[in-house]
C-alpha cells in the first residue's frame, strides 16, 4: 500500500513540475518585462533563462550583484516598456530614475536579453 501511495505522489510531483510556468519571452516587450522583473525579484533562475548576453558583458552573477539591488525596492508596475527598434526596448521607471535601453534579440522561438 505504501508503495502505491509513493508512486501516486511521485507521478503528481512530476506532473506539477512539467506544468511549471516558463519565462514570458514571446515578444521583445515581454522579454524586457521578464528581465526587469527578474532584477526586481533577484530571481537568478529567471535571469539565467532570459540572459543570453556574452558571459564577459552581463553574466547573471554580475546582474544580481551590481544591478538587482538598485531595483529591489521597485515593482514591475513602476516601469514602462517601449519597443524602439528591431532589437531594442526602452525600460524606464515612471519616476524617470531608471532608464535602460535593453538589447532584446530573437533567438529560436523566443526573445532574450543580449546586452545594452
Amino acid at each position: 500500500m505504501r508503495a502505491k501511495m509513493m508512486i501516486v505522489v511521485l507521478v503528481v510531483a512530476v506532473m506539477l513540475m512539467g506544468c511549471s510556468k516558463g519565462i514570458s519571452n514571446d515578444t521583445p516587450e515581454a522579454a524586457a518585462k521578464t528581465f526587469i522583473e527578474a532584477l526586481i525579484n533577484g530571481d537568478e533562475d529567471t535571469l539565467n533563462k532570459i540572459n543570453r548576453s556574452s558571459s564577459l558583458d552581463y553574466p547573471t552573477s554580475y546582474l544580481l550583484s551590481d544591478f538587482a539591488p538598485e531595483y529591489a525596492d521597485r515593482k514591475i508596475e513602476d516601469f514602462t516598456f517601449e519597443v524602439i527598434s528591431n532589437e531594442k526596448v526602452l525600460a524606464q521607471s515612471k519616476d524617470g530614475e531608471k532608464k535602460w535601453t535593453l538589447r532584446i534579440k530573437k533567438i529560436g522561438d523566443g526573445y532574450f536579453f543580449t546586452g545594452k
